[in-house]
């Protein structure tokens, strides 16, 4: 764990941006579920900086969807084990939309495929936004961010 705070502390906050972080471990390209906290519990150590990332969820994200746009919340993202990558981790921030979710991939790997990232919300801790959703998605397109309302060109750091 502490080397992915070093490396992200060190690197990805370096620029140039924007920076894009990757927890291979987790990778939804690869089948994996992208409920992963690993990278959250690195970005919430700097709400001053601008990091957009994703995390599937589903309890959370209904949490988050049931509250009104606006509202200050604290939610437990993660389901794991507390050493696990997917541990829970609490957090304060305030719901700032209820994306559609769905979009069709932009990147060469998978143009023109719909994707759908379920029930989701938009998470704001300070400049942070976590993409909170149900189902997961290959995050290696934009267009998964877009579909939450996010401008990745406005972010330093991508996960």
């Amino acid at each position: 764990m502490e080397f992915r705070r070093v490396l992200f502390r060190s690197i990805a906050l370096r620029g140039p941006a924007p920076f894009v972080l990757a927890d291979a471990g987790d990778a939804t390209n690869g089948g994996s579920t992208g409920g992963s906290t690993v990278l959250l519990r690195a970005a919430l150590a700097h709400p001053d900086r601008r990091i957009a990332l994703t995390v599937t969820d589903p309890s959370a994200a209904a949490t988050l969807r049931a509250m009104p746009i606006g509202s200050s919340v604290t939610v437990t993202i993660g389901a794991g084990e507390a050493d696990a990558f997917d541990a829970p981790v609490s957090v304060t921030g305030t719901v700032l939309a209820h994306p559609d979710g769905r979009f069709t991939y932009s990147h060469p790997f998978s143009r023109g495929v719909p994707a759908d990232l379920g029930t989701s919300a938009v998470l704001g801790v300070g400049e942070l936004r976590a993409v909170v959703h149900a189902l997961p998605v290959g995050v290696i397109d934009p267009e998964a961010y877009r579909a939450a309302g996010l401008d990745p060109a406005r972010f330093e750091v991508l996960q």
